[in-house]
Parts: C-alpha cells; structure tokens; sequence
C-alpha cells in the first residue's frame, strides 16, 4: 500500500488524520508520515488499515497492481519528457 493510496482512503472516508490514527491505532505522527512518504509502511501498519476499513485480500492485491501499474506508466512518461 503507497502512501498516496493510504491518504485518498483517508480522504475518502472524510476522516482527518487525528480520526483516522485513532481509528487504526496509530499516532497522528505515524499516519502523517506513512502518508508523505518519510516513513516505510509496514505490514502491521497496513493489516491495521485494511482491519478497520473491511479491506479483503482481493482487493489489497488488486491495489498493489493497482500501484504498480501506476508507477510504471509514470515512470514511462518521465523518461519521454
């Protein structure tokens, strides 16, 4: 799980980043900096997310495709730039 694709899910359940640590169980310090990339997301931190929010292997499988796909097609047009 990328750092953006923790802040949309934030964002999407209109939470802030207080609500959304508390809701995980994480500090608003972790949250913040999983979100800006200034911390590795580890596999508890993303167990804890897809816990709160139902989020079933399928579809944590679908977004690390998801993630990857995005990463190449943007590393695609940077190098044609």
């Amino acid at each position: 799980m990328l750092n953006n694709t923790i802040k949309a899910l934030r964002l999407y359940n209109g939470m802030t980043q207080e609500q959304f640590a508390s809701e995980i169980g994480y500090s608003i310090t972790a949250l913040s900096m999983a979100e800006t990339g200034a911390r590795t997301i580890s596999p508890r931190f993303q167990s804890a997310i897809a816990r709160r929010f139902s989020l079933d292997d399928g579809f944590l499988l679908f977004l690390r495709k998801y993630e990857k796909v995005n990463s190449l097609i943007q590393d695609t047009t940077l190098s044609q730039i």
